[in-house]
């Protein structure tokens, strides 16, 4: 029992060392491509379009994932995306060096090609949490370690981008994928448990969904609330070089917002992570009426003052009520039902997010950034209302 007990707190710190690497070079790599978009086409309209593509492709290849992914070892394949990323990165970094005047086509297709394969990425991450996992607490330090590492790699970016030119972060994210694919690779999962997933390689699409709908009801909920809220979470970057442009901030600065992002979210996720089941979801009505309020009165802000409240907002959205719904699921799906939900999810939210890609150039343009943001805080005051109004409680399957 013991000898037990040892092996699953070994696969928890392995996982969690394997996180911790991928999100210190996912972080600084986000920060590379904010600045190569910013310098390369100086366009929110073309920073839409690279959303809406990469929307259009996660929610291609959850479809295909639906029927076709749910039999595969979740750890052999972490393995394998991992090395993916660590190529198509190297890749990337070796295209930008040469001297030609279509480095914009080379960032969209290289941005194209990751969402795809982070779209099965985060699938088998997901299944792997629940099969390394224990506990709420676990999960949501897990989730706040994203958000601790980032903290420190965005913080550190702006120094690092005196010295280095922005395609050292590119090398640093291709070996940062490299190390997690062997951290994945010494962990111990029981084999026999993780290919027990439905085989539903031959069923039809339309039935899984049909079914998994049927018997999670409550959690489908959630998954529409996650996408419309994904309308405007997934807007973050773009909204991040708006207010650069708008308030004429430099693009060191971008730097310094994502690392006070990833602070907030911090805190936000390991203090959930401490919330009992069945209290999540009253938590989550009170945490969007506080964005509501909060996204209201930053009309009276301006410049820096206002880019850091849109950080507040968006933090608490990341690390408070999106990582409250994502343990309320972990502990309200059995394993076999993981990536079904995950391609479900994937669908609407990439849905969600192929609109964001469309809309949001179109509504800052018109309404700038405090219109945009008024409108999330109105959506997030109606979620609030709808919540109360339907009196939801969690409650574990």
């Amino acid at each position: 029992m013991e000898e037990k007990s040892l092996e699953v707190k070994s696969n928890y710190l392995k996982f969690f060392a394997s996180r911790l690497t991928s999100v210190c070079g996912d972080s600084l790599q986000e920060v590379a491509i904010v600045i190569l978009i910013a310098y390369y086409t100086n366009s929110v309209f073309i920073a839409g379009c690279i959303t809406a593509l990469n929307a259009l492709v996660r929610i291609l290849g959850s479809m295909f994932a639906i029927r076709l992914t749910v039999s595969l070892s979740p750890k052999r394949m972490l393995i394998r995306l991992n090395l993916l990323y660590f190529l198509l990165t190297f890749i990337f970094y070796a295209l930008l060096q040469t001297n030609h005047e279509l480095h914009y086509v080379v960032v969209i297709a290289y941005e194209t090609l990751c969402s795809l394969v982070y779209t099965y990425y985060k699938m088998y991450v997901d299944t792997m949490t629940k099969l390394v996992c224990v506990n709420n607490a676990q999960i949501s330090r897990l989730m706040a370690c994203d958000n601790l590492v980032g903290i420190g790699t965005t913080l550190v970016s702006s120094i690092l981008l005196m010295y280095f030119d922005v395609s050292f972060f590119l090398v640093f994210n291709a070996l940062s994928f490299l190390l997690a694919a062997l951290l994945i690779r010494s962990i111990h999962v029981d084999t026999a448990v993780k290919n027990q997933a439905l085989c539903s390689a031959n069923r039809h699409i339309v039935p899984i969904i049909r079914s998994f709908v049927r018997e999670n009801r409550e959690v489908f909920q959630m998954i529409v609330i996650m996408a419309e809220l994904s309308l405007f979470y997934s807007a973050f970057n773009i909204l991040l070089q708006q207010g650069i442009n708008e308030f004429d901030l430099h693009l060191e600065f971008s730097g310094l917002l994502m690392g006070l992002f990833n602070l907030v979210s911090l805190i936000f996720t390991f203090l959930v992570g401490y919330i009992q089941t069945k209290k999540i979801l009253q938590r989550v009505t009170v945490l969007l009426l506080l964005c509501s309020l909060v996204g209201l009165g930053l009309n009276i802000l301006d410049g820096k003052g206002y880019m850091f409240g849109v950080i507040g907002i968006y933090g608490c959205l990341n690390g408070g009520i999106m990582t409250l719904m994502v343990i309320y699921i972990q502990n309200s799906l059995a394993l076999t039902e993981m990536i079904t939900y995950k391609s479900i999810y994937n669908v609407l939210c990439g849905s969600a997010i192929f609109l964001t890609g469309i809309v949001t150039p179109m509504i800052v343009e018109v309404c700038h950034l405090k219109g945009f943001v008024t409108l999330l805080s109105v959506n997030c005051l109606w979620l609030f209302v709808w919540f109360r109004k339907k009196g939801i409680t969690a409650g574990s399957k």
